[in-house]
Formats: C-alpha cells, sequence, structure tokens
C-alpha cells in the first residue's frame, strides 16, 4: 500500500468518526433548540403611521407601527420650523454660477411637503417665510424688508461686507443692523459656487430643511414590522419635525411641543420591579382621571376619588410586558401632569456548546449586555459560581446529567432558568440508523479520490553555469499562489505584480536562487489565469479575489509616476494627496484642492464624459475651466503632475 492509499484510509476513518459524533451532536442541539422554540411574526406589511406623538415627563414620546425595515428622522427644534421657503435670486451677484442647479436642487424640499417659490425682488417676501439669499453679496434693497418682515428668518450665503448697490460694493452691512436684525440672518461664510465645488452643497439643503440654527437633536430612528414606541429627551425644544416615510415619499410633520405643569420623573425598570409614585392633585378640576397609555393606545383608565386635604394620590405601578408607558392625570380642562416608565426585558437564551462549554446570550431588550457578573448554578447543586457576561455572551463549563438539565442565573436580583435536554446516544444504534449514508458517502469518496488528481505544476530551472542538467521542480497551487501573496507583499505594491516580479520571487522562495527556463513563468501565470486563479490586466496580475484589477493597476502606474518624477504624496483612501493638488481615479472625491482625474486612456475619457447627465458633465466643464480639474490619460500623466 502507497503513502497515498494510507492517507486516503486514514480520511475515511476520520471521516466515519466525524459523522458518528456529528449525528450524535445534531440530535442533542435539536433537543435544546426544542425546549427554547422563537416566536416567529406573521410579518404583514402594514404602511408607516404615526399612532400618537406627544409629550410626557421630560421626553418627547412617539408611537407608530412600521413595516418591513427601514428608520425615520425626529427633529427637535427651539422654535417652530417653516413650511414655506423663498429662494431670493434677485438680478446678480458673486460665486452664483451654480444659482439654477441650485434653483433645481431645493426644489427637493416640494417632496417633503413645504412650499417652495423663487422671486427677484425684495417686495416679494412674504412674512412667517424662510428666505434663502445665495447671491454673494447682499442686496441692498433686501437689508430694509429684513428689518421690517416679522416672522420670518433668512440664510444668507456671502460675505457680511459686500453689498450689491449698483454693482458689487464693499460696505459692512452686517455690523451696522442691530441685534434683534441680526437673530434673523443665518449666515454661511462662502459663496454658493464654493459649496458646489467643494461637494458641500448638501450642506445647505440640510439647513433649509432641518432649520438647522434653531436645532436642538437630531434623531434617526429604525424601525421594522412592529409597533412601538420612541421617546427622546426634550430639552429645551418647543417643536418637533418627524420626516416620516408615506406611500408618496418622506414627509415633514411638524407639531408645537406642550409639556404638563407637573412632571413625573422618568423610571426605568425592568418586568419583575415595581414603582411607586406621587402625584400632586392641588390644580385638579373636577374628577381626575389616572391614564396608561402604551404604543398609543389607552390600556388603563381610573378615577381618582377625593382624598381630603392633602391632595396627594399613591400608585405602585408594575407590569409584565416590557414597552414604554406613559402615565397621565387628566381632568376636564386636559392633562395636568405626565411621566414615562420604561419597562425593560431582561433574557438569558441557550447559544449552543462545545465540549463541555455552554454558550448562552444575554440581552436587554434584545440588545447585548456589555458587562455583567452572573450567579450560576445547574439544577440543584449547591456549587453557586460567579460568571462574567462579555458583550453579549456568558460561558458556563458544566457536565450535564442525562435527561432534563436546569441551568439557574440570578441578575439584577432576579433568578431564571433556562432548560436543556441531554440524552445520551448509543454509536452502534446511531450507525445502525445512517449507516446506508456513510456507506454510500464512502463510496463517493472512494470514486471521488480516484477521479481526484491534485494540480502539480513543473518549474524548469537552468543552471546559468550549466554545472548540471536542467531539472524540473514540482509545486502545488496553493505553494504558487502562497509565493504571489509574500511577492506582492514584499514589494509593497498591494497585490498587482508583472511577470519579472513573480520570476524574481520564485528565485527566492522556491528555486533556491536559480533562474528559470525562459517563457516558464509566462507559461504558469497563463495556467493559473485559466484555472482561475490568477486575473490579469495590461501584463500585471493579481491574485483571484483581490479587488478591482484595472483600478489596482491604475493605483500602481500614479504611484510609480509620483515616484518616478520625484513628488512626495501621501495617501488619503484612494486618493494621492501632493501639496498642490490630488490624483484620483473616475468616481473620486474632489477635495478642495485641484485634482488630477486618471483615466486608462483617451478613449475611456470619452467615455466617461458621455456617461455623466448634462448638468453633471456643465459641473464638471466649470470645474476643468477654472483650473479646478484636469482630466488626464495615464500615459501622459508626467504632463499634469
Amino acid at each position: 500500500m502507497n503513502f497515498r492509499k494510507i492517507v486516503l484510509v486514514l480520511i475515511v476513518i476520520a471521516i466515519i468518526g466525524v459523522v458518528g459524533i456529528a449525528v450524535m451532536n445534531l440530535q442533542n442541539e435539536e433537543t435544546a433548540v426544542k425546549a427554547e422554540p422563537e416566536s416567529i411574526s406573521a410579518g404583514k406589511p402594514v404602511p408607516f403611521l404615526i399612532k400618537k406623538a406627544d409629550t410626557a415627563g421630560d421626553y418627547f414620546y412617539i408611537a407608530y407601527q412600521g413595516y418591513k425595515e427601514g428608520e425615520f428622522k425626529v427633529l427637535l427644534l427651539e422654535n417652530q420650523p417653516y413650511t414655506k421657503v423663498q429662494l431670493f435670486k434677485g438680478l446678480g451677484g458673486i460665486g452664483a454660477e451654480y444659482l439654477d442647479f441650485f434653483s433645481e436642487d431645493l426644489r427637493t424640499v416640494e417632496k417633503y411637503g413645504i412650499e417652495l417659490e423663487e422671486i427677484i425682488d425684495a417686495s416679494q417676501v412674504s412674512d412667517n417665510t424662510l428666505v434663502v439669499v445665495p447671491l454673494g453679496a447682499m442686496p441692498n434693497s433686501l437689508i430694509e424688508k429684513i428689518q421690517n418682515t416679522t416672522g420670518s428668518e433668512y440664510i444668507y450665503l456671502g460675505k457680511t461686507d459686500l453689498m450689491i448697490k449698483e454693482g458689487v460694493q464693499e460696505k459692512n452691512w452686517y455690523e451696522e443692523l442691530n441685534e434683534s436684525t441680526k437673530k434673523k440672518i443665518v449666515v454661511l461664510e462662502g459663496t454658493l459656487d464654493e459649496y458646489y465645488q467643494d461637494g458641500r452643497e448638501n450642506e445647505i439643503m440640510d439647513m433649509v430643511l432641518f432649520n438647522e440654527w434653531m436645532l436642538v437633536s437630531e434623531n434617526q430612528v429604525p424601525y421594522s414590522d412592529s409597533l412601538r414606541t420612541e421617546i427622546i429627551p426634550l430639552e429645551n425644544a418647543g417643536y418637533a419635525r418627524i420626516l416620516a416615510p408615506t406611500a408618496n415619499g418622506t414627509k415633514a410633520v411638524d407639531m408645537q411641543l406642550n409639556k404638563t405643569e407637573e412632571t413625573t420623573e422618568f423610571e426605568d425598570i425592568f418586568t419583575w420591579e415595581t414603582v411607586s409614585k406621587y402625584f400632586d392633585l392641588s390644580k385638579t378640576e373636577g374628577v381626575p382621571v389616572l391614564k396608561i397609555e402604551k404604543n398609543g393606545e389607552v390600556i388603563g383608565e381610573e378615577k381618582i376619588p377625593k382624598l381630603g386635604t392633602e391632595n396627594v394620590f399613591y400608585k405602585q405601578f408594575k407590569f409584565s410586558k416590557p414597552g414604554i408607558y406613559v402615565i397621565k392625570i387628566e381632568d376636564y380642562n386636559g392633562t395636568k401632569n405626565s411621566g414615562i416608565i420604561k419597562v425593560k426585558n431582561f433574557s438569558v437564551v441557550f447559544a449552543g456548546s462545545t465540549d463541555y462549554k455552554f454558550r448562552f446570550n444575554v440581552s436587554i431588550d434584545e440588545e447585548p449586555v456589555k458587562e455583567l457578573r452572573m450567579l450560576v448554578f445547574l439544577n440543584n447543586s449547591t456549587n453557586q459560581q460567579n460568571f462574567s457576561v462579555s458583550n453579549g455572551e456568558l460561558v458556563v463549563p458544566a457536565k450535564l446529567q442525562e435527561g432534563k438539565n436546569t441551568f439557574n442565573f440570578i441578575a439584577y436580583g432576579q433568578a431564571f432558568e433556562v432548560f436543556i435536554y441531554n440524552e445520551k446516544t448509543d454509536p452502534f444504534a446511531v450507525y445502525a440508523n445512517y449507516g446506508p449514508w456513510i456507506i454510500l458517502v464512502l463510496v463517493l469518496l472512494y470514486f471521488g479520490a480516484r477521479m481526484l488528481r491534485r494540480p502539480v505544476y513543473k518549474l524548469r530551472v537552468d543552471d546559468a553555469a550549466r554545472t548540471a542538467p536542467i531539472k524540473e521542480i514540482k509545486i502545488s497551487a496553493k505553494k504558487l499562489a502562497e509565493v504571489f501573496e509574500k511577492a506582492s507583499k514584499s514589494y509593497g505594491i498591494n497585490g498587482v505584480i508583472n511577470t519579472q516580479e513573480y520570476a524574481a520571487a520564485l528565485k527566492k522562495w522556491v528555486t533556491d536562487g536559480y533562474d528559470l527556463e525562459e517563457g516558464s513563468v509566462e507559461n504558469l501565470l497563463g495556467t493559473l489565469k485559466k484555472k482561475g486563479a490568477v486575473e490579469s490586466y495590461h501584463s500585471y496580475y493579481q491574485l483571484k479575489g483581490s479587488g478591482d484589477i484595472t483600478k489596482n493597476v491604475m493605483n500602481r502606474k500614479v504611484r510609480e509616476a509620483l515616484i518616478e518624477n520625484g513628488i512626495q504624496y501621501e495617501t488619503k483612501g484612494s486618493v494621492f494627496s501632493t501639496k498642490d493638488y490630488d490624483v484620483i481615479l473616475p468616481g473620486g472625491k474632489i477635495g478642495k484642492k485641484r485634482a488630477v482625474m486618471v483615466f486608462e486612456n483617451s478613449t475611456r475619457i470619452n467615455q466617461f464624459m458621455d456617461s455623466l447627465s448634462q448638468k453633471e458633465k456643465s459641473i464638471l466643464m466649470i470645474r476643468v475651466k477654472n483650473g479646478k480639474l484636469s482630466l488626464a490619460d495615464i500615459h501622459n500623466i508626467e504632463d499634469y503632475l
């Protein structure tokens, strides 16, 4: 029996053992899973719906029904957000070549239900409107209007010492305004063109949509197919703007926030805990009512009897189900007192085992517990030990008895039980049940082994001194890949190498310094390419799955061009940043410095231009015209460096 057959026999024996063990483990795992069934939601799709949004205590709460998965945004603001925007285009300005693009982009606010109007004269400015002035200099006619309009505010892009009056002239108009007028103007330093050329135009859009100068907090809320309530601290907010998904896109829903005179302190408890509350009823009229809400619906209501002269109502609360509970005291004039009780769900779930180590997932409200010490004991054992939870995982070493086993956990003063069944299985019974399948596997392995031939490549080594005959070295595909990876790392060229570099690597790590016979490396790389192990582009090669080879080759050529021309640079992501300019590939982000965008050839430049929309092409050509951007062929890149 040769070595190959011995190895095959050993593999077969090992597989038989593994199959037997796997079957027994599978039976135990299936039993354990049965002990911890998970409820699966029917997942009926329903439109996103805000069931109720209001204040309670020191919080804003929103109860909603979500569908599938997504997110919505809640903005808490000091003052009332604007539902009408006016774009003041005027009749002139500086740094406003992008005004038509901006006018088109600003139309997106209409999708949120916000009215947009374009105006050219100060007399057209309305009260209670957000006016955007992107002209680089302040029109003189508008200054007087700002002083006289009520309820309006202005977003101004430009300089505070430039005014439009029979042309653009220098005048420090902003400093001459009184403080109340200054408060009406949000100044964004810089021109409209600068914002667009720097790729920061979305900052202006967010300022308009979010009313950022009055923003207290911006809250991104993920949702799924569930009924939930989200709570957000009020701080000093007076209004809320909810950007909620609808069948017709995202819409802005605005509401005023009114805090109750009396507020009840926020409580954060577990399902097994009880909390006591005292309510001052001295300012209520008639018969007050205690109401409890959950997810926008009243789930409990209780009339409060007359309490004599003390006017203090005492109540204990305990909830068996987790969630956000809103507590309110109401009379016929409205809500007099309010607060929130958050009830948390603590969970310990069996997650699997390895040998004699059992893993459990520990979470609070489905979020992994980062750190916690838990007391653990098995069945009725008196041997209780402390174990640490780390990032939601608890590992407990234990030897189970046959049948039902109970893992007991104590945390936060409460005991929890997790049941695991351990059924011992006779190995001979397993083979009796699964023997035919094992035989089938062995037959397949046997014929597969006869058909299988491990790919071995031959390298013909040529001793240049001719002191020995040409010899061949056998090398596996795995070894060839390892040499390829070592070569790319040693040269520091990010995975892309040429045939000369690969030949040098083989000489260094495989042939003990002997040269390879001419043509053997090219033939080898060609074979590896046919096998799908490597891919090539312009005489460069990389291991399959090492990223976009065209991009990697272009990055290498750019790097070599910079080095050959003695230009210092640093890499920032996919950007080669020099002192005076950035070198990028198509699709790269253009920063504040001049950019050189490098293509494979002139044909690619034309294809890139044809792929752009008319708006994108216009913006790009403005950058080229202004010297902010150059489009370079890699073959003449030196002309642009």
